[in-house]
């Protein structure tokens, strides 16, 4: 941290670091000549913080922002750095989830992320979210004359900013502009960059801050660096001088032109650009999914029930096309596969997918006698009702910042809106919210009906019935905050453990995680498709995901009988306003002393007599499958018939 006359708010950035679920760290801070009390709060933060190992230096006059961050590089050995402005916050899991990112992936050299920005008196104000994720959208934004990269989201190697850039520049225009110039060099080095799509920073936005006080010599400064990264960029463009690899860049549904190797004429095939032969009318209406990824995510599950659970009398599905590079769970594949055909471009390897010559073939094949289209992902979605040319439903599974940049792109395109929730309908904006139709996720009862004891099921995990199971069964990902469990655990009683049941592409990320939290008393084991086994030998569930659509984790838990201990997020807040008490509630980015302490509510006499049949009553009646496959049958065929009046009698 370089810090200059942060007196007012420098106590609150390093009380979010006193709340880092990760722990291994110090906090190096210097204070750039400050002529308010910024001095002081330091000392007295330093006394009251032992645990943070703060070590404060003082420039006896102000040096700069450069300067100072290169005398904090110079005071530590870390191998990683996390930067954070004095008057900005973390949230608790922001060292944790960066920390775990830069292990798993070696090349990269600096991992960000986006970034909720907070009034001067710290009220949340909006998402900072650039759409920005990979390496190659990072170097094209800032081709382009902007920035992508939240200086106080930033965690980068120490040894390639010291040893490879030399640190930050401390003069010309370069030390006005010190963090895009330091990414500028970066680049040029052929340094890597990613950004998580989660806000793990709260950017304050202080009228007494550099780049609100300075804003024309920084627009200056900017712009004579701006132009020189550029004619150096170009001299020295070839691929591999910036670790772009153009050939590995995902252009989903491109449709530029004619196909290259358009599948055989015939059924499902294209007539001409753009329009799909048509089946004669009558009968069910036919449905077709579009989805990015087909894991073992809850987007993918409501997708295999609906193909399950719709009557085939009213609605069929003719088939579920996927993006180019889905991830792909062989087996989750197999069980769509049984229901519906699987279409997807060469890029996809799985044995239970239908290759096709690219994505737009593979969206073709899929909806080739359909009647509608169901949609869910990021997408450019132009060239898909290009494509298919029938109604096309986009249904958004999620509230936070990722669903809601999704949702503002999709909602001013001519397609229908649906949320599996309240909470995922107020990503749209207010404009469009009417047009949103709210379908409640359902669970599968049969997932959730067990095959093996109690007894049998923790024994083969290694615990006996002394032990007490905080457990989570959800998608391994950080912006699910599956450390919970773990945290909770670290501050109960020794017979209490964190059992990780779940699954995801970011496991060896969390066991990090949770392994530096909880250490042996976090075990994982393997995720089983009967939800209920597990279920049953949890004592407890634990999930504070800080945003949710409509968590089938926590509906299945309702369902098994088990105790949750949840953030109020997702469709729970809606749920309880109803029908009451449905969790033990904990805060967003709760402590771990919170979690303990839900934990000990969840599992007290009085919450399982009195909030847990009332959840379980409520998913039986009203959460399953079953009757969430009526309601989406029920809305597929209204805006079928829709379609019919408006298209009027064929000529």
């Amino acid at each position: 941290m370089a810090v200059r006359n942060c007196e007012q708010y420098v106590r609150a950035s390093v009380a979010s670091l006193a709340r880092q679920y990760f722990t291994s760290f110090e906090t190096i801070i210097v204070d750039d000549g400050s002529t308010d009390g910024t001095s002081e709060t330091l000392a007295e933060l330093i006394n009251a913080n032992p645990s943070l190992s703060i070590v404060s230096n003082r420039n006896v006059e102000a040096l700069g922002i450069a300067a100072s961050r290169n005398r904090a590089l110079a005071l530590t050995e870390s191998e990683y750095i996390a930067v954070l402005d004095g008057d900005d916050l973390c949230r608790a899991d922001r060292l944790a989830q960066q920390a775990a990112f830069l292990d798993a992936n070696p090349r990269c050299f600096c991992v960000a992320s986006t970034a909720m920005s907070i009034s001067a008196e710290g009220a949340p104000q909006e998402i900072m979210d650039y759409g920005v994720r990979s390496h190659e959208q990072v170097v094209e934004q800032l081709l382009a004359g902007l920035n992508p990269i939240i200086n106080s989201s930033a965690m980068f190697r120490r040894r390639e900013a010291v040893e490879t850039l030399g640190g930050y520049k401390t003069e010309g225009p370069a030390a006005i502009v010190e963090d895009l110039d330091f990414w500028y060099r970066a680049v040029l080095a052929g340094l890597r960059f990613h950004v998580l799509p989660d806000p793990l920073v709260f950017y304050r936005s202080n009228p007494a801050g550099h780049t609100y006080t300075r804003n024309q010599e920084i627009r200056q400064a900017h712009e004579v660096r701006l132009g020189e990264f550029r004619r150096e960029f170009e001299r020295r463009r070839r691929p591999a001088d910036f670790g772009l690899d153009r050939k590995s860049k995902i252009e989903n549904l491109k449709c530029d032109g004619p196909h290259p190797n358009p599948l055989p004429e015939g059924e499902g095939t294209l007539r001409a650009p753009g329009r799909l032969l048509r089946r004669p009318s009558g009968g069910p209406i036919r449905a077709a999914f579009l989805t990015p990824v087909l894991h073992l995510g809850g987007a993918e599950q409501w997708i295999l029930s609906l193909l399950k659970r719709c009557d085939p009398s009213r609605l069929r599905w003719t088939g579920v096309a996927l993006a180019d590079c889905a991830p792909v769970h062989a087996g989750f594949c197999r069980e769509v596969a049984a229901h519906a055909p699987i279409y997807g471009p060469g890029s996809v390897h799985c044995e239970s997918v239908i290759r096709c010559a690219t994505p737009r073939d593979a969206l073709c094949a899929a909806a080739s006698d359909a009647d509608v289209l169901v949609v869910w992902g990021s997408w450019n979605i132009r060239p898909v009702l290009e494509a298919v040319g029938i109604p096309v439903v986009y249904v958004l599974h999620g509230e936070g910042a990722w669903s809601t940049n999704c949702a503002r792109a999709i909602e001013k395109e001519p397609v229908r809106l649906a949320a599996v929730s309240e909470a995922a309908r107020s990503a749209f904006s207010a404009k469009v919210r009417h047009r949103v139709r709210v379908i409640h996720n359902g669970i599968e009862v049969d997932r959730c009906a067990p095959n093996r004891s109690r007894e049998s099921v923790r024994a083969g995990w290694g615990f006996d019935a002394g032990d007490r199971l905080a457990g989570y069964a959800g998608r391994y990902s950080g912006e699910k905050n599956p450390a919970a469990a773990a945290l909770a655990v670290s501050r109960l009683p020794e017979q209490f453990r964190a059992v990780y049941a779940g699954s995801g592409l970011h496991e060896a990320a969390v066991r990090a995680i949770v392994e530096k939290i909880a250490g042996e008393r976090a075990v994982f084991v393997p995720a089983d498709r009967r939800v209920g086994n597990s279920m049953q030998a949890f004592d407890v569930v634990v999930t504070a995901s800080p945003a949710e659509g409509f968590s089938l984790l926590v509906a299945e838990a309702w369902y098994c009988g088990v105790p949750v201990v949840a953030t109020r997020v997702g469709a729970i807040p809606e749920l309880e306003a109803v029908h009451g008490e449905l969790v033990a509630a904990v805060p967003i980015a709760p402590t771990a002393e919170e979690l303990a302490s839900a934990v000990e509510r969840a599992l007290s006499a009085e919450f399982r007599r009195q909030v847990v049949p009332r959840a379980r009553a409520l998913v039986a009646e009203r959460f399953t499958a079953t009757r969430m496959a009526e309601r989406w049958t029920d809305y597929l065929i209204e805006i079928c018939a829709e379609r019919s009046r408006c298209a009027g009698p064929s000529s």
